[in-house]
Formats: structure tokens, sequence, C-alpha cells
């Protein structure tokens, strides 16, 4: 048996177990990095209950977008975007997901006053950790306690599988990091746990940015063991809060927690920094208007349903109510459409009047809000 000890638990959790391919490294026992358990749930939120007061709670999928490209309403459906070739997203941010195919994800996006399910390219989502998993060596190992833990949804590049595994790199305002990790843990999209409930605002700003612990450690390499030839599991760009584990000589065994990734790792005890000064660590922003000119404008109410087409399907919810530009009246009585903007440029959808007032500004519109 291999004996590794409380590193071994905590490996049934995160990833790792002892096996044939676990191979002795500086003396040192390692193991092997194996594909976690993931969590499972079904999609539970249709378009016209993304107004409900408690839809964030019940979304619990996610995805990463890397790239704005085509976006539609149903699979296979036209293309609603503005984008005649796709636009990288750096940022990758976060989105809700309430559905999926072998090649689509159907993501949700607040903006404008409004929600809105598309239907994009599973190209478009970033490769990501779909289960809490370790990084380990090309050859699928790694020390039983030191090392980079990706946390679902962590911001990745991914190559393409070979022997059951795939390289990773991190993409990580704070750390560099590097690594191969069992192809089965990486996917587009995940479940996040119960308690990490979407916030919309918190998505067009950035994710939480490290903790202040009152210790920091100095920008630089992070070790897998206390020695200055042992490998680099990790880099800090800048200096980060950290909780020191314990010293070792002129050692640190530390723990650092950063965007949805933990590392473990040795660094100079001269580099530690206790009773550090808070530092402030920045984010991003995306947004913005837009105009229509010789365009009708009226108001819809909040809740009210966008449909996809007159007389169609609905595809989101007002949230708030909002003067919108019109895109004229449909060939049906009391269907009016509308201009809503999202991160794939300006849609237009279909508002239903329910007393067919002749004047949308008199209009009562069906609601989709409970």
């Amino acid at each position: 048996m291999c004996e590794v000890g409380v590193a071994l638990l905590i490996g049934a959790a995160i990833g790792l177990a002892c096996g044939p391919g676990a191979t002795p490294a500086t003396g040192k026992t390692r193991v092997t990095v194996i594909a976690p358990t993931f969590a499972q749930a079904d999609f539970a939120v249709s378009p016209a209950e993304l107004g409900d007061t408690d839809v964030w709670a019940r979304i619990r999928h996610r995805a990463r977008v890397a790239r704005v490209g085509h976006a539609s309403f149903a699979v296979g459906g036209p293309h609603i975007d503005e984008h005649e070739t796709p636009v990288s997203n750096v940022h990758m941010p976060i989105y809700p997901v309430i559905g999926e195919s072998s090649e689509h994800v159907r993501v949700v996006v607040e903006d404008d006053f409004a929600r809105m399910a598309l239907w994009i390219p599973r190209a478009d989502c970033a490769p990501t950790a779909i289960a809490p998993v370790r990084l380990g060596d090309a050859h699928g190992t790694a020390d039983p306690a030191t090392g980079v833990t990706l946390d679902v949804g962590a911001r990745l590049i991914a190559q393409p599988a070979a022997n059951g595994l795939r390289q990773i790199a991190l993409v990580d305002a704070y750390l560099d990091a590097t690594g191969f990790a069992p192809a089965r843990a990486i996917g587009e999209v995940w479940l996040a746990p119960e308690h990490e409930v979407y916030d919309p605002k918190l998505a067009t700003s950035s994710e939480p940015v490290p903790t202040t612990t009152g210790t920091e450690v100095a920008a630089g390499p992070i070790r897998e063991a206390p020695r200055d030839a042992a490998a680099v599991v990790a880099v800090a760009k800048q200096p980060l809060p950290i909780r020191v584990i314990r010293t070792l000589g002129p050692w640190d065994e530390i723990e650092l927690r950063a965007e949805r990734v933990r590392v473990r790792g040795f660094v100079p005890a001269p580099t530690v920094t206790v009773n550090a000064p808070p530092r402030s660590f920045g984010g991003y922003g995306r947004g913005g208007g837009y105009s229509i000119s010789d365009s009708v404008v009226f108001d819809v109410a909040d809740g009210a349903c966008l449909y996809d087409r007159e007389g169609g399907d609905v595809v989101g919810v007002e949230v708030g109510q909002k003067s919108r530009y019109a895109g004229g009246a449909t060939s049906m009585t009391g269907w009016w459409n509308v201009v809503v903007n999202t991160d794939w440029g300006l849609m237009t959808v279909a508002v239903h009047d329910t007393s067919e007032a002749a004047n949308p500004r008199a209009a009562s519109w069906e609601t989709c809000k409970k």
C-alpha cells in the first residue's frame, strides 16, 4: 500500500489516488491524479421564469464565454447577433446556463433591463474545471500535499487531450501555473455549489479578489518542496495574501487562494510579510449604451414576456420598466417589436399587448413575472 497518511484522505476529495502510476520523485512518494466525481443536476428553469425572484438560486449551471460570436434563440435558428466573425473576450465572464446540446450552450444574459436566453456555440465557451481537481505532471502524478488545485470554473487554456490528460495553463491576474489534468475533469459547463448564487452585478465587474489575511508573500515562485531546486508549482505575479501552514528552517509552507484556484507550496521565509498592509486588487468592467434615430419609444413594463417573434416562444423577461426603441408593429394585432441590447449586440424581440391597443404607449403587456 502507498503510505501517504492524511494526504490520501485529502486526495480522495480533490482527485488524487495511489496506484500503479505513482512514481517516486526526489525520495518522496507521488500520487496519481484521477478524474474526480462530478456533481450533477437537471436544468430546471425555462426562459419564461427568468423574471422570478428566486431564479438565480435555481440556475446552478455555469459557463465561461471566451468568444462573442453567433447567437440564436433556437438551436439551428437564424443568427440574431451582430458579429460577422467572433470577437475574443479575454476576461472569460461567467454566464448562467439553462440548457445544452452536443454543440451548443444556452446562456442567460442580463443587460438593458432584460434577461434573455441565447444559444451559443459550445466552441465559444472556455474550457474549465468541471469538478475540483489537482494539476499534475506530464505523467499524471503530483506531490501528495503541495501543488495546484483547480476549483470549478477556473479560467484556463487547455490543449487537446493526449493519453487521457490535457495540458493546462491558468489564466489568472494573480498567478501563473501550468500542469496536466485528467481530460474528463475539463469541460465547458459546470455545476456551481448551492451556496454560490449567481450575481449579475458581480459578473459585470469581476470575480472576488483575493481576501486580505494580514500575511502576504512577495511576487515569485512557489515550490513543491523546501529547497531551491524543487519544482515550481506556481508563480505569484504580485504580492498576495496567504496563510502560513508551518515553517521549516529558512522556508515557509503556505496556502494561497486566488480566483477559483488553490496553491500549497514552499517559499523562502524572507519573502513572507506578517502584518502586511491591506492591498487593493482591481477588476474589469463591461457594458455600454446605444441609440437609434427616427424610432418610436415606448415603455415596456417590468415582467413583460419577451418573445423570439410575434406569436412565437418566450426567450426572456423584462426586469425593470424600460423605455424601448420600437422595431415597429408586426403582422399580428397586439404584437410589437422592440430592441434589447446584449453582449452579442442589439436584438429584436416581440412583446404582446393583451389589450390590442392601437398605440403601444397604452398597451397592457403580457407578463411572465410571478
